[in-house]
């Protein structure tokens, strides 16, 4: 088996390291460990698969990386295999900030739908006094509209301390 410089440092090892499948298998996720195996349980049967494996690395820091390993049995039918490892965590990062982003998107496309609906009269006219009532409560003044014309009253202390309707 021969190693790149580049797969050393992907893996975490020194160049001066007899590479090995027992490293590799020592920095695979213990959820991707099954599959790795019988990839390599297959590799030598003398099956001559071609390897294409996404597995997940623990590094000793405990930083997980995510790589790809393709590989092809060169020449045909002989034990030997051309492949490389890469280091695809940075693309894996950038996929589920996407899927976090496009759900967020989906949740949002509901409200931004409401806000459509809300471009009618009545409903912005509901929202606005629903609103200057929350707001005018705060400031302890409910403010009580009789056909569109708006009249300040005081807020009782008590409505002001918990109880939140002024009475009718």
């Amino acid at each position: 088996m021969y190693w790149s410089l580049e797969a050393y440092r992907i893996l975490g090892y020194a160049a001066d390291i007899t590479p090995g499948v027992s490293l590799l298998l020592q920095r695979v996720h213990p959820d991707d460990t099954a599959a790795v195996r019988t990839v390599f349980s297959e590799v030598l049967s003398g099956c001559g698969i071609d390897i294409d494996l996404g597995l997940r690395l623990v590094m000793p820091q405990g930083e997980l990386k995510y790589v790809r390993i393709v590989a092809r049995n060169h020449p045909p039918a002989s034990p030997e295999y051309v492949g490389a490892l890469m280091d695809v965590t940075g693309a894996r990062r950038t996929q589920e900030a996407l899927h976090r982003s496009m759900t967020e998107l989906a949740h949002a496309t509901p409200i931004a739908m409401l806000g459509e609906l809300g471009a009618s009269d009545l409903v912005q006219d509901t929202l606005k006094r629903a609103l200057r009532y929350a707001a005018s409560f705060e400031a302890g003044t409910v403010v009580v509209h009789h056909h569109a014309q708006p009249v300040r009253q005081p807020v009782p202390q008590a409505q002001c301390a918990g109880h939140p309707y002024p009475d009718r």
